[in-house]
């Protein structure tokens, strides 16, 4: 990787791989840098409009979503798309409510935004209509986690809350609204 930095986002998109944004110690970058697995090379994306670290990210419709994270010590209400095919960045509905160090993964076409420094719920966010809808609250107020959506529901791994790091993992079906907990 070309731009040394910590708390950036990576997401694999046809095939390749982007590593956007992050911290280099000093401050947050705009950096977008592509990674080819078949060719072993770098290449550099158009940088993102606002530059930060601890931001959301995932894949939908082979564009890339980068929601929230912090730059000066402030977290963001930012929601921006990389359009990879056309090298450009479309700014989208900002978040209801800036945040940074949450999860956001797809579920049939909608995102899922979990915890974070400011919020203790889940947020859906419709793509094709573009209305964020409060979901449910988390089991506790959770930051620093990861999600990923496996048939349709969403696990939440890790992260730290008021009693420290996690080490369990919890199951969120959003059909039903219910939370299970898994080891």
């Amino acid at each position: 990787m070309p731009t040394s930095r910590s708390r950036a986002g990576a997401v694999n998109v046809n095939g390749k791989i982007y590593v956007i944004g992050g911290y280099n110690g000093t401050s947050t970058l705009g950096t977008v840098e592509i990674y080819d697995p078949s060719t072993n090379t770098w290449s550099a994306g158009t940088p993102m409009p606002t530059t930060s670290c601890n931001f959301g990210i995932c894949a939908l419709n082979g564009k890339i979503q980068v929601l929230g994270g912090a730059s000066g010590g402030n977290s963001l209400k930012a929601f921006e798309e990389y359009d990879p095919s056309l090298n450009i960045w479309t700014v989208k509905k900002s978040l209801n409510s800036a945040n940074s160090d949450f999860a956001v993964s797809e579920i049939d076409g909608k995102l899922y935004i979990s915890g974070g420094l400011t919020s203790n719920k889940i947020v859906e966010y419709d793509y094709t209509t573009g209305a964020y809808t409060s979901r449910s609250d988390l089991p506790s107020q959770l930051s620093g986690h990861c999600s990923i959506s496996v048939n349709g529901k969403l696990y939440i791994l890790g992260g730290y809350d008021v009693s420290g790091y996690l080490s369990n993992a919890v199951l969120y079906n959003p059909q039903q609204g219910i939370w299970k907990k898994n080891t």
